[in-house]
């Protein structure tokens, strides 16, 4: 799917920060300034298997989240936060492109755009959208996580 400019937004280029959702668990996620150059794939294979499997490669001085991007302006103006809709068809892949004192964002399928207040920070942006998505899928509360031992490491 072709992706669609969803907004624009004025930004402090030197304070503006982007959270990027990887593709999977090895894939790299967080907030990066907006100055950064967010870790990359070193190969076709890397990015197959630990980045986006068969999408193309993000192209270079682009952010790019897999259902879920973040960006602050770094201006105090709201966070915004653009997510997927619902996790029962494709995930969709979201992009942001700085251009001066502008980023503008692109998505190639559904989602949701939502406003938080720059105060509470990026991390409770994304708790809000969490939450938000959880609801929508109607999932329960969560339980407090059990004790165990995981030899996994």
């Amino acid at each position: 799917m072709q992706q669609q400019r969803l907004l624009s937004l004025e930004v402090d280029a030197r304070r503006a920060r982007c959270y990027e959702e990887g593709w999977q668990s090895w894939s790299p996620s967080g907030v990066y300034p907006l100055l950064a150059t967010p870790p990359r794939a070193t190969s076709a294979l890397n990015y197959r298997g630990n980045y986006g499997g068969t999408r193309p490669m993000p192209e270079p001085g682009t952010f790019s989240g897999e259902g879920l991007l973040a960006l602050d302006p770094g201006t105090g103006e709201p966070i915004v936060v653009i997510g997927a809709d619902d996790a029962d068809d494709a995930v969709p892949r979201i992009t942001a492109r700085q251009s001066g004192t502008e980023v503008t964002i692109w998505a190639d399928g559904p989602v949701s755009v939502t406003e938080h207040p720059a105060q509470a920070g990026v991390p409770a942006a994304l708790a809000a959208f969490g939450d938000r998505f959880a609801a929508r899928a109607s999932v329960p509360p969560l339980r407090p996580a059990p004790t165990m031992w995981c030899s996994w490491y």
